[in-house]
């Protein structure tokens, strides 16, 4: 048997973990989680792992109308406390194609800043919006008010696209807002991974990619989840329940980078996963 050369490609094992606590017994719960990978040109799920506790059963996955692929749970109760997990294992680094979703005019609607009319194109107001932004995630710095967040141009990524989103459509572009998770650290290492929110611009035949906080030429580190003309569209867990009157939200993830190699040969092959160094 002849062996060629090994190749290695870089994955991820992403581990999500939401927890819903109620300040009294919530009943009838219907939730709808996005975990899961955009999916590629070819409309296969790929493989993930989903637990609830206390158990119950999701429902099988279906798309939403952004096609994205979402698992829902229903569960009578009453629970005092709900927690989800999902985790998946895939390649990092690839630019895999949006949902090939023609533009509708949600994807042009603006909240109605008054912004000057100028002749500058989208790139460059958002490459000197990046500039000028002060990244924060802290409570106080979280403005409802879009007006605010063009002033202050503090917050966090979500605000930041908020206002990129608005920057593009008013230029007339359609625009939509991407969700998922931006990986850190160096391979091998584990870590939290936060939340990120970055955006997609229609070019005239496909939704494009464009992060308003990576720095120019960075890698492609992100994990997108969830894909939608509203900001409300990319939430990880959307529902309804009955019976509590308030719910706590925490949403935590974990991400664990390696190293696959794969022996390829004329008569079999076989893939070896080992850690980075």
């Amino acid at each position: 048997m002849t062996t060629g050369s090994p190749s290695l490609s870089e994955r991820i094992h992403l581990t999500l973990d939401v927890v819903y606590a109620f300040d009294r017994p919530a009943y009838h719960l219907d939730l709808e989680l996005r975990a899961r990978p955009l999916l590629a040109a070819e409309p296969r799920l790929a493989p993930i792992r989903l637990a609830c506790e206390p158990e119950a059963r999701f429902e099988p996955t279906e798309l939403d109308g952004n096609g994205v692929a979402v698992d829902r749970l229903k569960l009578a109760g009453p629970v005092s406390r709900l927690r989800l997990n999902a985790s998946f294992d895939r390649p990092i680094g690839l630019d895999e194609p949006l949902p090939a979703l023609v533009p509708t005019a949600s994807d042009l609607a603006v909240e109605g800043l008054p912004f000057a009319a100028s002749a500058m194109p989208w790139q460059q107001a958002l490459a000197n919006l990046r500039e000028s932004w002060r990244y924060s995630d802290a409570p106080l710095h979280q403005s409802p008010s879009l007006q605010e967040i063009a002033q202050r141009r503090t917050g966090s990524c979500e605000a930041m696209t908020r206002l990129a989103v608005e920057m593009v459509r008013t230029q007339g572009v359609p625009a939509r807002f991407i969700g998922g998770y931006r990986l850190a650290g160096p391979p091998g290492d584990t870590r939290p991974v936060r939340r990120h929110a970055w955006i997609a611009v229609w070019d005239g035949m496909q939704w494009r990619p464009f992060d308003p906080l990576a720095t120019s030429g960075a890698a492609n580190m992100v994990v997108a989840t969830a894909f939608g003309g509203r900001l409300q569209d990319i939430a990880v867990v959307q529902g309804r329940f009955k019976g509590a009157g308030q719910a706590r939200l925490i949403v935590s993830a974990h991400a664990q980078r390696h190293i696959v190699q794969a022996h390829a040969s004329q008569e079999a092959g076989s893939v070896v996963a080992r850690s980075c160094p």
